[in-house]
């Protein structure tokens, strides 16, 4: 070996603590962030009603409706997404025996019920008989004041002659007149559409109303209202 040489052993530590600094000094941070973590919510839930009908035949069966709703919720990090679907359909259960006309003037009477439950709850037409009925007036007077007024706002003379019927006993109801005629026209209508084929359509109406909207506070109102209508009619 001559004089200034690195001995092999010597030489190879060295190399190797060299490498060895290199690799640390190239060596990627290790990283502290946390990966998100994501959550997922879901529910559904289902609106039920009952009711029992007898056909004119004698006929006695029970019907069930049944409306569907649900809901997803999903969370990612700090953000949060959620949608629900709802739908408008209610699918109808026949427990006993029907014939296809009855099956549909049932299905006709329900669509008729819904329509009027939107007619009664979905305005200011509820609301403002329940104020006339708190100021005295009940369930009779104000139908047949509305059964007059539904005659006289369909009438051919009417019309003709733009005669404004018959005033209602608040200022509330007055600016309701269009809705109450509508409601007890579309009234008067799906009793005589479920007549032929359902044996007391009145209550079967009622027991419907009652169990769309079992509730709300204008409910009261609206089963006196009804009341004072199936008398007149």
């Amino acid at each position: 070996m001559a004089a200034g040489d690195i001995p092999a052993l010597l030489a190879s530590d060295e190399a190797d603590t060299v490498s060895n600094t290199d690799a640390a000094d190239t060596e990627e941070p290790t990283s502290s962030i946390n990966p998100p973590t994501y959550s997922a919510a879901a529910m559904r839930t289902s609106n039920n009603m009952s009711l029992e009908v007898i056909t004119q035949d004698g006929d006695r069966v029970t019907v069930d409706f049944s409306q569907r709703q649900g809901s997803l919720e999903m969370r990612a990090g700090g953000f949060s997404v959620s949608a629900s679907a709802f739908s408008e359909k209610w699918d109808m259960e026949v427990r006993g025996n029907l014939d296809d006309g009855e099956v549909a003037a049932l299905e006709e009477l329900f669509a008729d019920v819904q329509k009027l439950s939107e007619t009664f709850f979905g305005g200011d037409l509820g609301a403002a008989l329940e104020e006339a009925m708190s100021l005295g007036f009940d369930g009779n007077e104000l139908a047949s004041m509305s059964l007059n007024l539904r005659q006289q706002s369909f009438s051919n003379v009417s019309r003709a002659y733009g005669q404004a019927g018959p005033s209602m006993p608040t200022e509330r109801l007055e600016s309701q007149r269009s809705n109450i005629a509508d409601y007890v026209d579309s009234y008067m209508k799906a009793i005589d559409k479920a007549s032929p084929s359902l044996s007391n359509p009145l209550s079967n109406l009622q027991d419907m109303l009652a169990q769309l909207v079992p509730e709300d506070d204008r409910l009261g109102a609206l089963a006196s209202f009804n009341e004072g209508l199936n008398r007149l009619l």
